[in-house]
């Protein structure tokens, strides 16, 4: 299994704790901040295979080969439908993206410009910011379901999309609304946010699960009509959720398989369990003071649990406590957009540039002093 050399020093005990406890404040009383989105060249997680000047592109689409060319036919898109770019040297767009000068792809890459996924940009710069460079605003109409009662929705204003969506479930004791800064950050770098309301704030991790499940369909309603009317990328949708949410997250994860692309639980509560059927990339955000969702138990028992033939990623904040991701640790919450944006921006999103923060450089000079343990099988 690979990991960064950074080194790492742990002391602590787990401790019994009541279901009061359990509570886990997951009450935060203003600001969780997290990000992700932004431009996608290439397909997420794939290979790039070249075509040679004059040749053809390869194959684009999520999880598959994104093709490049160097001045022939740009690649056919994948996942959300089929489309061929034209012939290098101000060829067309891909699906929902911009062409530079080469033809376009969805997730492929021709010419002199690069075919974007999700209607950002293909030359938006690399950010990486707890607060990103797009607009937003709010609604609510549409976004519950018979599951869950209600939910808040956040959209980037400044782009027509197709944008990617991030499904949140808030920890016990918490509502939506105490998680708002996750939707202003995700919106500002370009992906739609879904906050869930809880049925019950009181419910456990399982029914957490049933509504981020719910939600999958509200998605497919919310890109039939009203605001956001065919400006939804219903093929990149990911869950996320913090410790009972985290722990749905998975769950969810788990139980769904290819139906979602990305998945974020954040100081997840679900002790002991295991969750060999998740399939697409995930971050799992731990904390290494949590005295709640404990992290030997729970975040590092999960990432174990995981086949390593799953984009994953393991990381815990150092000296963290388990509202690491959350308002609590607003003021220095930048590891967790960092990570966050990155993750989504490359694996939601295919955006390669984003590789050397979670893998690269990049993530080297920044690990020292903020980051405890960092595991991942795509480490060098």
């Amino acid at each position: 299994m690979a990991h960064s050399t950074y080194p790492y020093t742990r002391t602590g005990s787990i401790v019994w704790i009541s279901i009061l406890a359990l509570a886990c404040g997951d009450s935060p009383m203003g600001n969780p901040q997290a990000g992700a989105g932004g431009a996608a060249s290439g397909g997420v997680g794939g290979m790039m295979i070249a075509g040679g000047v004059g040749g053809a592109g390869g194959i684009g689409g999520m999880a598959g080969m994104a093709g490049m060319a160097g001045g022939g036919a740009g690649g056919m898109g994948g996942a959300a439908g089929m489309v061929t770019g034209g012939m290098g040297g101000g060829g067309a767009g891909g699906m929902g993206g911009m062409a530079g000068g080469g033809a376009g792809g969805m997730g492929g890459m021709a010419g002199g410009g690069a075919g974007g996924m999700g209607g950002m940009p293909s030359d938006e710069e690399v950010n990486v910011a707890v607060e990103g460079p797009h607009t937003y605003e709010t609604f609510t109409e549409g976004a519950g379901s018979d599951t869950y009662p209600e939910g808040l929705v956040y959209y980037p204003t400044d782009s027509e999309g197709p944008f990617p969506i991030m499904i949140l479930s808030p920890g016990l004791t918490a509502s939506n609304t105490d998680y708002d800064v996750w939707g202003r950050v995700l919106s500002s770098h370009g992906i739609v946010a879904l906050l869930t309301q809880p049925t019950s704030t009181g419910d456990w991790n399982d029914a957490r699960s049933v509504d981020l499940q719910a939600a999958l369909d509200v998605v497919d309603s919310l890109n039939a009509s009203g605001t956001l009317a065919g400006k939804i990328d219903v093929a990149n949708v990911g869950f996320m959720g913090h410790s009972m949410g985290g722990g749905g997250t998975l769950i969810a994860a788990d139980e769904v398989g290819d139906r979602i692309q990305a998945a974020i639980p954040t100081q997840p509560y679900a002790p002991g369990a295991s969750f060999p059927g998740v399939t697409c990339p995930i971050l799992i955000i731990a904390a290494e003071n949590d005295g709640v969702a404990v992290t030997s138990s729970n975040a590092f028992t999960h990432y174990g649990s995981i086949p390593d033939t799953t984009k994953k990623i393991f990381l815990e904040g150092a000296g963290a406590d388990h509202y690491y991701s959350t308002d609590r640790f607003e003021d220095d919450f930048e590891t967790n957009a960092r990570y966050a944006v990155a993750f989504l921006k490359f694996y939601l999103q295919g955006d390669t540039r984003y590789e050397t923060y979670l893998f690269g450089a990049e993530h080297e000079a920044y690990m020292p002093g903020k980051i405890s343990r960092y595991m991942s099988p795509m480490l060098p």
